[in-house]
């Protein structure tokens, strides 16, 4: 399966929210964060998607009954640390990939395309710097996914492979 990412929002105000958008001015020049973007895009990239279930097989519950995918990375320090790295969200079968230090909390939104089964990189945001976006980009996120791609017009919707 293909991780791509989202070219286009529905809405204006949320365009410099896209995936690829925020990457570029947010993540790109952040060698920590690159590193562990890129880390946690290619782990997903091998998520084995189970239809049945409705998720990945490697996302599970957690003590606090979340859906999500744990591994160990070295924080900005060189301290090896137990991240929360993919959580589900509750509502919309919308993901979320969590990168964290002391001073952001960076969220990268994804969605399973039905179509293709391809996951497909939509929104991001810096909850730590400004308004928390979760529900905005997850309802669009969802509505893009389930109302707006289809086989005639994935291109229009879909970018390049992300790795």
């Amino acid at each position: 399966m293909v991780l791509s990412y989202l070219k286009r929002a529905r809405e204006k105000k949320t365009e410099k929210n896209l995936a690829h958008v925020f990457f570029k001015n947010n993540i790109e020049n952040d060698e920590y964060f690159r590193g562990l973007y890129f880390t946690i895009c290619s782990k997903i990239s091998l998520f084995s998607y189970d239809e049945n279930r409705g998720t990945f097989e490697e996302i599970q519950y957690n003590s606090d009954n979340e859906l999500c995918y744990s591994f160990c990375y070295p924080d900005r320090l060189g301290a090896i640390r137990s991240m929360k790295i993919v959580k589900l969200l509750r509502i919309h079968d919308v993901y979320e990939i969590r990168l964290f230090d002391s001073f952001h909390q960076i969220r990268i939104l994804f969605v399973v395309n039905s179509l293709r089964y391809d996951r497909v990189l939509t929104f991001g945001f810096d909850k730590q710097h400004g308004v928390d976006l979760t529900d905005v980009l997850r309802d669009e996120s969802y509505l893009i996914n389930r109302e707006e791609i289809n086989l005639e017009n994935y291109n229009y919707w879909i970018g390049g492979e992300v790795l």
